[in-house]
């Protein structure tokens, strides 16, 4: 189940599951690059239950744009023709969209969870709950992943000092070994 796992198949079987249960032609969670935080890239994309490949996009022109670090935001029908330039839509065969920012526990935006259908979508509280739930849990793994690298990299960083202190200590040590036998030798 979706529950026992962690990082990116945990993100593929959130969106797979997304998908199948509501019916939908393709879900997908999205953060921003690093180095370029004007550019989402997928953590996990699914296609009427098939995970496909991440893509990155441009989040100028697209309805991410305006749900990015803001709020819950729907599209139920003519989402291409609200942003036509916008060619992963075109691509898609968008007809509708549903997307929920992601935060992590101190309200920093993450990224977003998004419904996307070739057919209308159903504007109602069950979709937005439905993809609410699904969005918190997206995001509090990202925050477990994020955490997790933080720790190792501090848990790194502590075994480099641990190492260049044990080689320092083995150098002092030598070094008084060898002014000991310089003493025994003079006297």
């Amino acid at each position: 189940g979706v529950s026992a796992e962690t990082g990116a198949a945990y993100f593929r079987s959130l969106v797979r599951y997304l998908t199948t249960t509501l019916d939908v032609d393709y879900t997908f969670i999205a953060v921003p690059l690093a180095d370029e935080p004007s550019r989402l890239e997928t953590l996990a994309f699914c296609h009427r239950g098939q995970i496909v490949a991440n893509v990155v996009y441009p989040l100028s022109g697209t309805p991410c744009e305006h749900v990015f670090g803001k709020s819950l935001r729907a599209y139920p029908q003519h989402v291409r023709q609200l942003f036509p330039h916008h060619q992963l839509l075109q691509n898609m065969h968008a007809e509708s969209y549903l997307g929920n920012p992601l935060f992590d526990s101190a309200g920093t935006p993450l990224g977003l969870f998004a419904i996307v259908d070739s057919k209308s979508i159903r504007d109602d509280e069950l979709m937005h709950s439905t993809l609410q739930i699904f969005a918190e849990r997206a995001a509090a793994e990202i925050e477990r992943q994020r955490a997790q690298t933080e720790l190792e990299k501090y848990r790194d960083h502590l075994e480099d000092l641990v190492s260049e202190r044990t080689a320092d200590l083995v150098a002092t040590r030598e070094e008084a070994v060898r002014a000991n036998q310089a003493k025994s030798e003079v006297l």
